[in-house]
């Protein structure tokens, strides 16, 4: 697009982080994200879940959950389904202090669990089996 001097909006940034995340190079999406930024754009929930979606298929947990918490605090983008997913995959590796904490994170930032929220916490107290603290989910 450069080369034909189109200058990429909201638009063709968010597809081309989507593509690059798809393809397993989140990191080089997420570079895109601070030219963005550099130019005057904001991102939007779309390139937040885009990054987020690439960086849990490479198995970068640590990533994904330090991106929800930048999207949040710099860009003021709160995604729910986003921390639900985070919630499922660390309760899911029995990591349920982990889950935990991210519940705890959300609702600081305002938001509040929603049903699959508190699913997602009791399969990792089962998990984890701590099943006699999931009655105490709320």
């Amino acid at each position: 697009m450069v080369d034909k001097e189109i200058k990429p909006n909201l638009v063709t940034y968010g597809a081309v982080i989507d593509c690059l995340s798809g393809l397993g190079r989140s990191m080089e999406g997420e570079y895109l994200v601070g030219e963005m930024v550099a130019s005057g754009m904001l991102p939007d929930l779309a390139i937040c879940r885009a990054l987020f979606n690439g960086y849990c298929r490479e198995n970068d947990i640590d990533k994904a959950h330090s991106l929800l918490s930048f999207f949040a605090k710099e860009f003021q983008i709160h995604d729910t389904e986003s921390f639900n997913a985070l919630i499922r995959i660390t309760g899911g590796k029995g990591d349920i202090t982990r889950s935990l904490e991210i519940q705890d994170m959300m609702l600081k930032m305002g938001l509040l669990p929603n049903p699959l929220t508190c699913k997602y916490v009791i399969d990792g107290l089962w998990k984890a089996r701590r099943v006699d603290s999931a009655s105490l989910v709320k």
